[in-house]
């Protein structure tokens, strides 16, 4: 649990907006999830009761909520990428400000920063 706050810490510090940006991609994408569910048994019901037009119409919307999650992820993870490349580009000796004190002491002990001199 420690890793994860710390890797959620470093993510913060880097890019909010980009993070913030994923988390909402991805909750939006899994939320839509239920609802495929709920479509696929309409779809079901619709079709073993011969209603030809009204199961076409549940497939499409079926397909169209699984083509949304999955770009919904797939645009999530993008920002997400595009936020560890930004961390892996900043310098590992960066300065940080003085209310950021937790996320020094965690990266001097994982070693992304020099131990000496504070």
């Amino acid at each position: 649990m420690k890793g994860v706050a710390f890797i959620w810490r470093l993510a913060v510090h880097t890019d909010r907006r980009r993070l913030a940006t994923a988390v909402v991609l991805l909750g939006i994408g899994y939320l839509s999830t239920p609802f495929i569910g709920v479509l696929l048994k309409s779809l079901t019901d619709s079709a073993l009761a011969g209603q030809t037009g009204a199961a076409v119409r549940y497939a499409l919307s079926t397909a169209v909520l699984l083509v949304f999650e999955l770009m919904m992820g797939h645009f999530a993870h993008l920002y997400y990428f595009e936020l560890g490349e930004k961390r892996s580009l900043q310098p590992a000796n960066a300065e940080y400000s003085s209310n950021d004190v937790a996320t020094r002491k965690c990266l001097k002990r994982t070693r992304l920063l020099p131990v000496s001199g504070d």
